[in-house]
């Protein structure tokens, strides 16, 4: 028997499934995508290819970024035109995310963050120091 035949074995890993991601705070895209990948290399095997994973991330969308990416897609399909360029590349998908519903001025909004972070004796160091890194990148 060779090893192709072999069956092959299914995870067991029970990932938990992303956020929803609604647009309404262009913060949290990061941490959405984030949530994503690590649902993805979690469940590679379910995600064979690009176009798997956009689906699965449009279905964690609502909202503004839901009705965005609905209509480009249901242009297409009443129209029998081809589809997006980003529907068949998950890094465009994320780079056309980021565009339209992701942080407008990602550098002034970390330097304002990190001007308005301090440390007092209520907050751990800890928390201090992840949200100093988080910002400082």
């Amino acid at each position: 028997m060779s090893l192709s035949a072999l069956p092959k074995s299914k995870s067991t890993a029970k990932p938990r499934t992303p956020d929803v991601y609604d647009g309404s705070d262009p913060a949290k895209l990061d941490t959405f995508i984030f949530q994503c990948s690590m649902y993805f290399a979690a469940r590679s095997a379910d995600f064979p290819d690009d176009e798997t994973r956009v689906a699965f991330a449009l279905s964690y969308l609502t909202d503004t970024p839901l009705n965005w990416f609905q209509s480009e897609l249901s242009h297409t399909i009443s129209s029998g035109g081809t589809f997006p360029f980003w529907y068949h590349s998950y890094a465009d998908f994320v780079s056309e995310l980021r565009q339209l519903f992701g942080p407008h001025d990602s550098a002034t909004n970390a330097m304002e963050a990190l001007e308005q972070l301090f440390y007092n004796d209520v907050t751990k160091v800890t928390r201090y120091t992840i949200d100093f890194n988080r910002h400082a990148r």
